[in-house]
């Protein structure tokens, strides 16, 4: 925990001090891009709900690699993530996991980080905001969707520009590592040069709403269509009652708000 705290305390000073007195920002980025990238990376085996998972994905990469060959593009783990993970695990058989884990650490964060540095007019209040609020829950637990999300960074930069079919293509890229990434593509019906604040305000209070009233949202999709998504949201809410034992619990309130 203490190294949580730390890492905090460095985001905040170098925030402010960024704020009242603007510097040359690369070198502090790429310091915090590696202890960030590192600190995922090289996780415990204990931290997260998901590392069991990911452990048996890395150790049976190769089936779900042959099933793909064979025509099966859509098995449990997303096509682009087992493509990913066979290729960095054909450089070596030895320790393949650490490697992994931190090719897509480095990755995730490399994105971000590039991305924040791009679109924020202080980059290290936006890293303050990204490593309280997602950092535990994309890059520590669930590394698919930590990398998906660094793809959707990427393509903000474009679709802020108004190349939309360069954007399309990196969420399409995003969702071959994470299914739920294809959602990305909902924020081209949002006009973000008029923003109308009540609706706005309206989907905040909603998950305000969501957040304190800590409504089992598994149970309620599944109820809607057990068959498509049951096998999926039913081992997540498998793990989250019986992992008790995990640091991150990914499943609390105020991650499932945002």
């Amino acid at each position: 925990m203490l190294i949580y705290i730390i890492y905090f305390i460095i985001l905040a000073v170098l925030a402010t001090e960024y704020e009242l007195h603007p510097f040359k920002q690369w070198p502090a980025l790429v310091v915090v891009t590696l202890m960030l990238s590192l600190m995922a990376g090289l996780r415990g085996a204990y931290v997260s709900k998901d590392m069991d998972t990911y452990k048996y994905s890395f150790d049976a990469v190769y089936n779900y690699l042959t099933e793909i060959q064979q025509g099966h593009l859509f098995t449990f783990f997303e096509p682009g993530f087992i493509i990913a993970v066979a290729a960095i695990r054909s450089f070596s058989e030895l320790n393949y996991g650490i490697y992994i884990l931190i090719t897509f650490a480095f990755a995730s964060i490399i994105f971000k980080v590039y991305t924040i540095n791009k679109l924020s007019f202080n980059p290290f209040l936006a890293l303050l905001f990204y490593f309280t609020h997602y950092f535990a829950l994309q890059e520590m637990t669930q590394i698919r969707i930590g990398f998906a999300s660094a793809l959707f960074f990427v393509g903000l930069i474009h679709y802020f520009k108004g190349r939309f079919f360069v954007f399309i293509f990196f969420i399409l890229l995003a969702s071959t590592f994470h299914y739920s990434a294809f959602l990305y593509l909902t924020i081209l019906f949002f006009n973000f040069k008029n923003l109308n604040k009540y609706f706005y305000t309206g989907i905040i209070l909603l998950a305000l709403f969501f957040a304190v009233a800590k409504i089992p949202l598994f149970d309620v999709v599944n109820q809607v269509n057990p068959e498509l998504l049951a096998g999926k949201l039913k081992g997540y809410d498998y793990v989250q009652k019986h992992s008790i034992d995990m640091k991150i619990n990914i499943f609390n309130a105020l991650y499932i708000a945002n």
